[in-house]
């Protein structure tokens, strides 16, 4: 595995309810006892959800019933099991029989990570409504935004995910990729942070300020990749999928990362590349 995440997101501050469920709004204990929708048990945005849920508020994955939208076929979790994943004995674990706007409407799902999400956007179910905007299905927090940031300045954790991987057969014959790929991902960050600064996109009205806000709380790269940096949100990832039984163990860096990236950090205060790497 790379250091190199292509998704960072406070996944539970997505999280939106059925006000009827008696879920109140900024009670995240009220979720024990609910009926929660999620894509896929075993994705990153459920790891993060379940975690951060149970280390802030204390709420355990066996406190809900929990609703896959995904279909047997098309899950993660369904594959895993097949191969000999063995989740918590009183996890209540269930396969929707039906999109999650439907369940809402019909009375049959309390809470779930996203809501509504347009056509498109589904593997193999998709919507039926658009819920986004209806009043009766709130999000769990009033303020998601000052609430990732109470998280982030609690923690120092901005949650990665989406990994990016190298068959360990490339780099027993090519020892340089590794490196290389890093330097090749860092330079198309800094490139891409660098064109934000001078052109803001014009679709955010207020691009400069909002990106004075982001530095004022993450500094000049939320993003940042590399093992050091990365550290506290990887090592906190590690136990959350620990607890959860997805996995059975915690893995050394040494297990996860190629040795060259440990030579690379040592040689360098900055992960950030000075020149591109050639051959």
């Amino acid at each position: 595995m790379l250091p190199i995440f292509h998704n960072r997101t406070f996944s539970y501050t997505n999280v939106y309810t059925r006000k009827a469920s008696g879920i109140r709004q900024d009670h995240p204990e009220d979720l024990k006892g609910k009926r929660f929708g999620i894509g896929d048990y075993q994705q990153s945005v459920g790891l993060w959800t379940r975690g951060i849920l149970k280390l802030e508020w204390g709420i355990e994955p066996e406190d809900m019933t929990w609703f896959m939208e995904r279909s047997e076929h098309f899950s993660h979790t369904g594959a895993s099991k097949e191969a000999g994943l063995s989740l918590p004995k009183d996890l209540d674990l269930r396969y929707a029989p039906t999109d999650f706007s439907s369940m809402y409407l019909n009375d049959e799902l309390d809470a779930s990570i996203g809501i509504g999400q347009m056509r498109g956007s589904g593997i193999d179910r998709q919507q039926s409504v658009n819920l986004l905007q209806n009043p009766d299905f709130p999000t769990l927090f009033s303020d998601p935004k000052s609430e990732a940031i109470r998280f982030f300045q609690k923690h120092g954790v901005f949650p990665p995910h989406h990994v990016t991987v190298v068959r360990e057969s490339i780099l027993d014959q090519n020892p340089w990729v590794a490196v290389s790929l890093m330097e090749a991902f860092e330079t198309s960050k800094r490139l891409a942070i660098e064109r934000i600064r001078t052109l803001p996109p014009t679709l955010y009205v207020f691009g400069s300020q909002y990106q004075r806000e982001l530095d004022a709380v993450f500094g000049n790269d939320p993003f940042a990749y590399g093992i050091s940096a990365n550290a506290k949100a990887l090592d906190m990832a590690q136990n959350f999928s620990l607890e959860q039984g997805l996995t059975s163990e915690k893995l050394d860096w040494a297990e996860i990362f190629p040795e060259e990236l440990f030579y690379r950090e040592e040689r360098n205060d900055s992960p950030e590349p000075t020149k591109p790497l050639t051959h």
